[in-house]
This record gives C-alpha cells, sequence and structure tokens, in this order.
C-alpha cells in the first residue's frame, strides 16, 4: 500500500478505494510532512514511541504496520474512534489513550521518542505540552514536532489586495474577509482551530526553557509546495470547513483528487532544491 493509505471505501466504493490505494492519502502537504517528520523520526522495533495528536490515524497507523511499538494520544473522541475503525479495517491493533497533552497519563522517562504533526498549534498552553514531554522523555530522548510558521504565501498575499467583488469569484471566505495579512492569519488560525503560528524566536524560547536542543532542522512548503499550501487555502475551488471534532468538509472532493497526484510529484522535486525555507518547520530535538 502507498504511504497514507486510508481504508474509508473498502466496502463502500471500488473507484476511491483504487484511488487510495494508487495515490495513498490524498493531500500533498500533510503527506510530505508527515514523511518528513518520520525520516527524522527513524522509528525502530524496540523503542517505545508516543504520538501527541494522533488524530484520525493516517500516520500513526503508517508506524502500526511496519510494527513499531507507538501510542497515540489525542483529546477529539471523534478521531480516536475514526484511528480505530481504520486500524481494524487494516488488521491492527491500535494502543491509543484519550487524554490532554498537558498532561500527559504516562510516568516519568517512559518512552524512547514523541512526535506531533502540526498538533501544538491547537494546544492552548503548548508550553506545558513542551514541559510534559520533557517529564515523559528519557534522557537523551527524541521530539520532532512540525510547527506552522507565521508568515502567508505570497499568492494569498497578492489575492487580499485584489477589489472585493474578484476575491468573490475566485477565493475563499477566509481572503474575502481580509484587508490585509494580519487579517488573514487570524482568520485562517479561527477556520482552523488554531492558538498561534510559531516564529523561530518563539520556538527558541520554549527550547531553551525545557532542555531540548536542536539537532536538525527542515522545512515542509517550500518553493513549489508554499505555492500549491497557498493554492489549498486561497482559492475557492479548494475550500473546506472543519469542525471542532477536525471532521473536514470539503467543497470540491473532485478537485482534491484530481490535483493531488501532481502536487505530492511537486513536494518530491522541492526536496532537491535549494529553495531551504518553509512555511512549515520540522525539528528534530533531543532532550538534553
Amino acid at each position: 500500500m502507498p504511504f497514507g493509505y486510508i481504508p474509508d471505501y473498502q466496502e463502500k466504493s471500488f473507484l476511491k478505494d483504487f484511488y487510495f490505494k494508487i495515490f495513498g492519502y490524498p493531500y500533498p502537504p500533510r503527506k510530505n510532512e508527515a514523511i518528513l517528520v518520520f525520516k527524522f523520526l527513524d522509528p525502530q522495533k524496540h523503542e517505545k514511541i508516543l504520538d501527541i495528536g494522533c488524530g484520525d490515524g493516517a500516520w500513526y497507523n503508517e508506524l502500526r504496520k511496519n510494527g513499531i511499538k507507538v501510542t497515540g494520544l489525542d483529546i477529539s473522541s471523534y478521531d480516536l474512534n475514526k484511528l480505530k475503525e481504520r486500524a481494524k479495517a487494516l488488521n491492527l491493533k491500535p494502543d491509543v489513550v484519550k487524554a490532554d497533552a498537558q498532561k500527559i497519563p504516562f510516568k516519568q522517562n517512559t518512552f524512547d521518542k514523541v512526535y506531533s504533526i502540526c498538533t501544538f498549534e491547537h494546544i492552548k498552553d503548548d508550553k506545558k505540552v513542551f514541559e510534559e514531554v520533557a517529564r515523559v522523555l528519557k534522557p537523551k530522548g527524541l521530539l520532532v514536532i512540525s510547527l506552522p510558521m507565521k508568515e502567508v504565501p505570497l499568492l494569498t498575499k497578492m489575492a487580499i489586495k485584489l477589489p472585493e467583488p474578484i476575491k468573490k469569484l475566485f477565493y475563499n471566505r477566509l481572503v474575502v474577509n481580509a484587508k490585509n495579512k494580519e487579517d488573514y492569519l487570524n482568520n485562517f488560525n479561527k477556520h482552523y482551530f488554531h492558538y498561534r503560528n510559531y516564529t523561530i524566536e518563539d520556538i527558541k524560547e520554549r527550547l531553551k526553557k525545557y532542555n531540548f536542543e536542536i539537532e536538525k532542522k527542515s522545512y515542509n512548503c517550500r518553493f513549489f509546495g508554499s505555492a500549491i499550501w497557498s493554492a489549498y487555502h486561497t482559492l475557492k475551488i479548494f475550500e473546506r470547513n472543519k469542525s471542532s471534532e477536525t471532521n473536514y468538509k470539503f467543497r470540491n472532493e473532485t478537485a482534491f483528487a484530481l490535483v493531488a497526484p501532481f502536487f505530492y510529484l511537486l513536494f518530491l522535486i522541492d526536496r532537491w532544491l535549494f529553495w531551504t525555507k518553509g512555511k512549515i518547520i520540522i525539528l528534530k530535538l533531543r532532550k538534553k
């Protein structure tokens, strides 16, 4: 199966299931992000690993399929039920717990590694989560996280400045209702239930306080990826709504499905380009 195969349509739709079996997860920015996180994580079968914000299991199940001892943690009952449904369809036995990452229900020095894929921005007190991760990690343990940067892509900045009638024709509500990039970020964070975006200064301040040091860093949504990320979050055709249970509803699922393979190819090309900055940072952190 391809990376990020989701068994949601095994008994419902031959065509949709066939698509997932060929192309995997249909949202290239998140798929590429998960691959970069796992590359830094380098999970081994003898290690105990914690997934903070395991969500609906799209990436959690990837590790379980490969025999990795990963425990999933999430506060959403909806997502955990979806994870269990998918695990059952894949003949996997999930190890998950419903809990708040601000109070992780495990003893000190429990895990060899912890990872989290774009979750910290959804948590009200992310500093408490850093503190908790430092507690449950073993000495010299590894934390791999991805965090959204406080940046607005060029295409989005240009769209914001257009006359409102044109914006209403081509762009989503986040753009239509934004007068400047600060408005857009506020709209974006509210729409996707984010408490914050990050700057390098924010990150360094947190790492210093909780005794983590950066071993490696990388970026998702670089050159082509930034334009793709912007298109998804700017153009009306890709508009999607998100409930507090993280259940997405798409304006046009077909549009997502048709462009995803081509867009993912551009993400692969991005990895070989000289352009190293991006909209989402991936950090490999070592507990001191």
